[in-house]
């Protein structure tokens, strides 16, 4: 309907058609539905017979962005706006298309396809591919880590440790101190670098406790005002200027966004005036020819 309500009357007489599993039909003004004849993709009103130039495809999911009613148009001979019917189809199944475009090299973000009624473990996500096998008698975990809790349990952790004349890893001890919450998925023995034991581990950004995250946010802004503050003529004082350049970031991604739908909205425009201009062109043609 918005597109519809956005189409020139004088240039396109638009209709609405309804694509569903229930059926395919016509929608008119006054909410009467018209069957669809799908050997040609027209309906009927009055007696009259309407096809169609175009197809205007906005229909989600099935059949209208895996590929079927682009497939069906092309047999037709209809243009429709979306994709050819193997684009479509290709683009709808993610996997098969990430798997495509990373043949050719283009660098795509790790997946892992799940299909329905199939179980996953999160905890499986990583593994190494020699594991070192890391054994502690859950008997002694329960007598250490007794609290169930996470900060009282770190404080166990630690006195113990110390008891044994050892501590937490420092860097490890940073992650601990940057969240509740961590997975760890597995050690091996990494044998380019004296044989030491590597355990990787994972932090999600969201669970960081918040002056934590502010720490890996707020530097970069700092970096740029303080290079603002070395050059002559700026009176601004730090924590001001880092603020500044938050806010103008923030405005500046705005921005820029605003001038892609304009440039869009200006292309549009150009298009119908050509389109309006051929028109008329066409009327005059008509008027003069005998």
């Amino acid at each position: 309907q918005v597109v519809k309500n956005n189409l020139d009357p004088e240039l396109y007489n638009s209709k609405i058609i309804v694509v569903s599993k229930k059926g395919w039909y016509g929608l008119l003004k006054d909410g009467t539905r018209v069957d669809v004849d799908k050997n040609d993709f027209s309906i009927s009103v009055g007696g009259h017979r309407t096809k169609f130039d175009v197809a205007f495809n906005a229909v989600h999911g099935e059949p209208g962005e895996n590929g079927p009613l682009s497939g069906y148009l092309e047999l037709l001979g209809i243009p429709c706006t979306s994709s050819p019917l193997t684009t479509c189809a290709l683009t709808f199944h993610k996997d098969f298309c990430k798997r495509l475009v990373a043949s050719y090299g283009v660098k795509v973000a790790p997946s892992i396809l799940i299909n329905e009624g199939e179980k996953y473990d999160a905890d499986e996500l990583v593994r190494p591919y020699h594991p070192y096998d890391i054994s502690t008698d859950s008997r002694l975990l329960d007598m250490i880590l007794k609290d169930e809790d996470f900060k009282p349990d770190y404080r166990n952790l630690k006195e113990a440790l110390r008891r044994l004349g050892t501590g937490i890893p420092p860097l490890v001890n940073s992650y601990m101190n940057a969240s509740p919450k961590m997975k760890m998925f597995g050690g091996s023995i990494n044998d380019e670098f004296f044989d030491s034991i590597e355990i990787g581990i994972l932090i999600a950004f969201e669970e960081m406790y918040a002056d934590k995250r502010d720490r890996h946010k707020d530097p970069y802004f700092k970096h740029l005002a303080e290079k603002l503050l070395r050059r002559k003529g700026n009176k601004k004082e730090l924590p001001e200027l880092t603020e500044d350049l938050t806010r103008r970031s923030n405005r500046d991604r705005m921005r820029r966004f605003n001038a892609f739908l304009n440039r869009q909205k200006e292309q549009m425009l150009d298009a119908e005036k050509r389109l309006r201009d051929k028109v008329q062109r066409k009327k005059k043609k008509e008027k003069v020819e005998p």
